[in-house]
């Protein structure tokens, strides 16, 4: 009977220390799946931090479990970029280049959104010493997507304007 509950509490440990498998790598997918819908059912007060949670989460994800997230997701990411909030803008830039080259095709909605923080910007008060904003992390990701490359090793805010015209 001992050996018997032991042989079972044996092939339990062994169980939980089994090998990752692909169900377990698409758990990370998953909580980004869960995550974008979270975002887009928070108030706008809310958003920041839950787009910026799922930057976060994004960038910490391997290339293998960055290829697993699929299309729709991609899309509902991208359509952040045009949220209201700059924040959630800049988080949404920064998912989207390092989730790579699958995000290829929301080029359009990052120069829109490029556009469009870029004509706030000229009619809007004058904003304080340059700093790391939301067009900086849409330029970001157009490098690192490889539509645009900046004149120089340092990308600058304006290093993608051609794009624009």
């Amino acid at each position: 009977m001992r050996s018997a509950v032991l042989i079972a509490l044996v092939l339990s440990v062994l169980a939980l220390a089994r090998p990752v498998s692909m169900a377990d790598e698409s758990r990370k997918d998953a909580l980004v799946v869960n995550l974008v819908k979270e975002i887009k059912s928070s108030s706008p007060s809310e958003r920041p931090a839950l787009a910026n949670k799922l930057s976060d989460l994004i960038w910490h994800m391997d290339r293998s479990e960055l290829d697993m997230i699929n299309k729709n997701t991609i899309d509902e990411i991208a359509m952040m970029l045009s949220d209201k909030s700059e924040a959630v803008v800049y988080a949404a830039a920064s998912a989207l280049g390092d989730i790579g080259q699958p995000a290829i095709h929301t080029v359009p909605a990052l120069l829109t959104a490029l556009k469009e923080l870029e004509a706030s910007h000229s009619r809007g008060p004058v904003r304080p010493a340059p700093s790391i904003g939301a067009e900086d992390a849409i330029v970001n990701t157009l490098i690192k997507l490889k539509v645009c490359v900046p004149p120089s090793r340092i990308a600058i805010s304006n290093s993608c304007d051609y794009l624009l015209r």
